[in-house]
């Protein structure tokens, strides 16, 4: 299940802001070059209500849960509501840099990101 703060908001507008532009192509990419299956990708708010954010979790049931996440900008108590949420998904949870500073061309985290993802 792929998630970041957001998600919900970006889903929310007319057209695809940057952030969610980049997630489409990142999960495209996986599909394409690492030969990920489409059909086992979902995708779940994190910016939701606790209640119908554990509904997801237990709809999509997870094995990993890949979070896409700007470490230097969120605070603590962002830190803390994420983990509690995603503390009852049971899985793994692997940190991806942020899809802000991807979305504005910066090369250096893609390629961080992408190291991760070939080497999950």
């Amino acid at each position: 299940m792929w998630t970041y703060l957001g998600l919900y908001e970006d889903m929310q507008k007319a057209t695809n802001p940057p952030r969610l532009v980049v997630f489409k192509k990142i999960q495209e990419s996986v599909c394409q070059h690492l030969k990920w299956q489409a059909r086992e990708i979902s995708s779940w708010p994190l910016d939701l209500d606790s209640e119908t954010f554990r509904k997801g979790l237990e709809h999509f049931r997870p094995q990993l849960i890949l979070l896409f996440l700007d470490r230097e900008t969120a605070d603590e108590a962002v830190h803390a509501r994420i983990q509690s949420l995603l503390g009852q998904a049971g899985c793994t949870v692997v940190t991806l840099p942020s899809l802000e500073e991807m979305a504005q061309g910066n090369q250096q985290i893609k390629n961080k990101a992408w190291k991760i993802l070939q080497s999950i």
